[in-house]
């Protein structure tokens, strides 16, 4: 069983102009931590990060969700993490 992150309505809550986690590494890296605990914690095996416009197009997110999925893996390295493509040619 997966949890899914994001999607194009939070990805686009006008509330704030990228994920809150995504606005810098340390930050990035302390949800990594929380997320570590959620396969013991909801019986998941992974997570989906679907980042999308808007949260996805802002300086930093792409090297801040690299820190995060790095940070992720060295805490549960066997955690399945899938990253949705979008656009053409969606490879």
């Amino acid at each position: 069983m997966f949890i899914v992150t994001g999607g194009i309505g939070y990805s686009q809550n006008p509330g704030y102009t990228t994920w809150p986690w995504l606005q810098s590494v340390s930050a990035a890296e302390a949800m990594a931590v929380k997320v570590a605990a959620w396969p013991q914690q909801y019986g998941i095996d992974g997570i989906d990060l679907d980042i999308e416009s808007t949260a996805g197009n802002q300086p930093g997110a792409g090297q801040n969700m690299v820190a995060f999925v790095k940070k992720l893996r060295s805490l549960v390295p066997r955690i399945f993490i899938g990253q949705p493509t979008y656009g053409y040619p969606q490879v």
